[in-house]
Formats: structure tokens, C-alpha cells, sequence
């Protein structure tokens, strides 16, 4: 009964407390083994965690009434604040990147880019211009043509004989 009460209570709190999620939450919950009332508080507490992530991203996304995620994005919001610990400005910089690159906002591209960034020990915008700096200094220089000029008169050259 208290477990059922605190769901009750959950579902008012995230205002949707209509019997239909009320249900679905209940199901849910039974099937994720929740029946102690530890349990239960340990649900809400991750729930509301992963929902205080999604708000930070949705910010930093510049989102207004960005509705409700699917879990996908609620997943993607926890690891990128949670776990790997981004700013709200890492977190735009992978988005408008994102968007430069793919003309909307995709959540698997951003993922891949601080997942990328995360791998690489990446934390700030510093730490980005330093890793983008020395994968400049890496790549060979490229000349001012695409071609070499003493190849192609080699090439002409053996041309001649045939």
C-alpha cells in the first residue's frame, strides 16, 4: 500500500496523475520489481534525477517546451551530466556542431561527439582547442597543389617512348 502511495504521490508531483499513467506507472514499477517502499524511493529519486538532466540539456539546447523526452534521450542527458560531467557549454558546443554539420539537432550525432570528446579527455573549451590544436599540428601540410609537377613531366615523359 505505502509503495502504491508513493507512486500516487510521484505521478501528481510530475503532473500526470490520471489513471492511465497512475496504471502504466504501476505496471511499470511491478514489472522493474519495485515493492518495497526503498524501492519505490529509489525509482523517484533516479526518475527525477534523469528528468533534471534532460532540463540542463534542453537549456543548453536553447530548447522552450521541448514536451516530454522519449527514454533515449533521458539515457543520452544522464551519461553526458551524470556520468561524464559536461557543462552546459561543452553541451551547446556539441549541439551547435551538430547542427553546423547536420542542419538539426540529432541526439545520437551530440552523443557521438562527447562521447568522442569524454574518450579523449575533453572537459571544457580549453581542453577542446587544445586537442583540435594538436590534431592541426598532426595532419601533414597540404601544398598549394594537388599535384606534382615533376611527376606529371616524369609521367609525359615515359609517354614519349611508347
Amino acid at each position: 500500500l505505502d509503495v502504491i502511495l508513493m507512486l500516487i504521490q510521484y505521478a501528481i508531483s510530475i503532473d500526470k496523475g490520471n489513471m492511465r499513467t497512475i496504471e502504466r506507472l504501476g505496471v511499470s514499477w511491478a514489472n522493474d520489481g519495485v515493492n518495497s517502499v526503498e524501492e519505490a524511493d529509489n525509482k523517484i529519486r533516479l526518475a527525477t534525477q534523469r528528468t533534471k538532466c534532460y532540463s540542463i540539456v534542453a537549456s543548453a539546447f536553447g530548447l522552450k517546451n521541448a514536451g516530454s523526452p522519449s527514454k533515449k534521450q533521458l539515457d543520452y542527458c544522464s551519461t553526458w551530466v551524470t556520468d561524464w560531467k559536461f557543462s552546459p557549454d561543452m553541451l551547446r558546443e556539441a549541439y551547435e556542431r551538430c547542427v553546423d554539420s547536420k542542419g538539426e539537432m540529432k541526439f545520437n550525432y551530440i552523443d557521438g561527439i562527447l562521447k568522442r570528446w569524454h574518450n579523449n579527455g575533453i572537459q571544457n573549451k580549453n581542453d577542446l582547442a587544445d586537442f583540435e590544436n594538436a590534431k592541426k599540428k598532426k595532419e601533414p601540410a597540404s601544398t598549394s597543389s594537388s599535384y606534382d609537377i615533376d611527376e606529371l613531366e616524369q609521367i609525359n615523359r615515359l609517354e614519349d617512348y611508347e
